[in-house]
């Protein structure tokens, strides 16, 4: 969860995560704290992906792509929504600069890197959601050389 503060609470919130401290899926529960802080007449940023369907979604509910959300506690606080996948083209190719110069290291969020071999096994744990499978990097040529 990020967002902009101003006083006792913020203005704008952004959705990028939903999961308790133990690990486990909760589809609304960074949606639910954000409608919570969010100051009135502010907006809820929820960038990335929501599908229509997810077979292996934690609930039946999340399943057939529906999330329960607090929606008169948004509508009275007169928040702003704002959705959406991430225009990942427009950053694309300067992130990859950032990162290759030493400037970004996004690292800390891949999971598990695989030989492209690996690579059924880990997309059926991924879409199962074992093994701590969140970002996964693909090695299609083996392992990357350590540096010195």
């Amino acid at each position: 969860m990020a967002g902009w503060w101003i006083g006792p609470s913020m203005r704008w919130g952004i959705r990028r995560w939903g999961r308790r401290g133990g690990g486990e899926e909760v589809p609304n529960v960074v949606l639910e704290q954000l409608i919570r802080v969010t100051r009135p007449t502010g907006g809820l940023g929820i960038p990335g992906l929501y599908v229509p369907s997810d077979p292996g979604a934690p609930d039946e509910k999340s399943a057939k792509g529906m999330i329960s959300l607090s929606f008169g506690k948004l509508f009275e606080k007169g928040l702003h929504l704002g959705t959406g996948q991430c225009n990942v083209k427009a950053y694309n190719r300067y992130l990859r600069d950032l990162i290759i110069s030493g400037r970004a290291t996004p690292s800390f969020v891949v999971s598990h890197e695989i030989d492209i071999d690996d690579a059924p096994q880990a997309y059926d744990k991924f879409d199962r959601r074992i093994d701590g499978y969140t970002k996964v990097l693909i090695h299609p040529n083996g392992p990357l050389p350590l540096k010195d």
